[in-house]
């Protein structure tokens, strides 16, 4: 008999500091979960006098690597792995309706604060002696990118990279600080109120059939990391950032394509050297409201200034419908916190990294 994963459960929690550990977990509901400890065993080179087989095993270090896919919740918990993310957040209220804007903190655009997540795997038979807990120590957001499908369920892959890996054989006992939040706050792409925008090309919503749109925080290799002495790595230093989008349109008109192409969306009949770049707007949300409000929980993504190309050209199949794929790269502001966001809209106040 095989263990179901369905069974399983994921959490995350703000650690005060590096070599700390979050005491204060949520928990959320994902589709798939590979996010592990990767115990780096290896075998050493063949020797003279020795066979041709493999004689040295021994391990490279441990860390913490992998991920998840989740349908986010925008009702509460899915605020910390956005901030996780971005790195700062700034929060007003109107009313009962929290707005949160999630971006780059412009002192330090490199910052992204330290994490704790966990991972309960259960046993055969429900017999809680089987069960297996593993805790993941110093961990950053290595990335959270959305799929956004035209007539489903959005989803965010949330990466992470971690340093110490920690094993609990009663997980079963693990305290959480909220109960698994439902349904009604999931950003669908059907919904009415959402749209995909480059506002400055055109106030038009985009006729978009599949994208997806995140953001990337890339580190530095895991054996740079590591010191002489440790099999962890001393830190988790990011040395670049990116948010990026992919774009596949249905053709309406030349205009978008002729402006990329030529710096004009008519009159000019030449390529143009200079790179076609515009603000991006994504707006999603949920098809219920906030409770006891009249609006939708809803996140939007912005970015000041991106950067699109065409992808393969304008393909022309009998039985096809034209289409047009487009990638962006999100450019550099002169203040980092306008390089790209999120904005998230629930009933919470604030959210406040524990120091």
């Amino acid at each position: 008999m095989a263990v179901s994963a369905q069974a399983g459960t994921l959490g995350f929690g703000c650690q005060t500091a590096k070599e700390s550990v979050a005491t204060t977990w949520y928990r959320h509901r994902a589709s798939d979960v590979d996010l592990a400890s990767l115990d780096d065993q290896r075998t050493g080179p063949p020797e003279v006098g020795g066979q041709p087989m493999p004689t040295i095993p021994y391990k490279g270090g441990v860390a913490v690597a992998g991920g998840a896919i989740i349908n986010p919740r925008l009702e509460d918990t899915f605020g910390w792995l956005l901030y996780g993310a971005m790195g700062g957040v700034s929060s007003t209220t109107s009313g009962n309706i929290g707005t949160h804007v999630f971006a780059p903190v412009t002192a330090s655009p490199e910052f992204i604060p330290w994490m704790s997540f966990r991972k309960h795997v259960t046993g055969l038979d429900a017999d809680l002696a089987k069960d297996i807990g593993e805790i993941y120590q110093d961990c950053k957001m290595a990335g959270l990118v959305f799929n956004l499908p035209n007539d489903g369920l959005i989803s965010a892959r949330l990466d992470a990279l971690g340093r110490i890996p920690s094993y609990d054989e009663t997980p079963s006992s693990w305290s959480w600080d909220n109960t698994f939040e439902d349904y009604q706050s999931l950003p669908i792409g059907v919904c009415t109120g959402g749209y995909i925008k480059v506002p400055s090309f055109s106030a038009n919503e985009l006729p978009v059939v599949s994208a997806t749109v995140g953001i990337v925080n890339q580190p530095l290799p895991m054996n740079r990391e590591r010191v002489y002495g440790s099999p962890y790595m001393r830190d988790i230093t990011i040395v670049g950032r990116q948010l990026s989008v992919d774009l596949v349109l249905q053709w309406e008109d030349p205009n978008l394509y002729r402006a990329i192409h030529t710096g004009s969306s008519s009159g000019a009949s030449s390529w143009s050297c200079d790179p076609f770049t515009t603000d991006l707007q994504i707006l999603a949300q949920s098809p219920a409201n906030i409770s006891g409000e009249s609006v939708p929980y809803s996140l939007q993504i912005d970015a000041a200034e991106i950067m699109l190309s065409v992808q393969g050209g304008i393909r022309l199949a009998g039985n096809d419908a034209v289409m047009l794929r487009l990638s962006g790269v999100a450019l550099a502001q002169a203040d980092p916190a306008d390089y790209a966001s999120f904005t998230l809209k629930n009933l919470e106040t604030a959210y406040t990294w524990p120091s």
